[in-house]
């Protein structure tokens, strides 16, 4: 499964407008694409606003790799509805997805 993958922290690297700087880390084409349509559309990646253990942000887990693949977009001007997005990591949606949830 080829997801938006990020391998370890790192800061929101150009997209202070899109990006809350907290995520997995190095950035796939994907990923770029991912925030460049957030940019494109005046959206913010909700889950990536907030500060969590590793646990609460991989979505998706393999053999060989754990990744970010699942995202909340909101509009910019929404942005304050979102109090808190994480991964709840005792649930699996399959066998290695676990679900993603947003609080507002």
């Amino acid at each position: 499964m080829r997801g938006f993958q990020w391998t370890y922290r790192v800061t929101s690297g150009g997209y202070d407008d899109v990006h809350g700087g907290f995520d997995l880390g190095d950035r796939n084409g994907g990923g770029v694409s991912l925030l460049e349509f957030a940019r494109a559309f005046g959206m913010m990646i909700a889950n990536l606003r907030f500060l969590k253990k590793d646990e609460h942000l991989v979505t998706f887990r393999s053999s060989v790799a754990k990744t970010q693949i699942d995202f909340f977009l909101l509009r910019k001007a929404d942005n304050g509805l979102c109090k808190d997005c994480k991964v709840i990591s005792m649930e699996y949606l399959t066998t290695r997805h676990k679900l993603l949830v947003m609080d507002l």
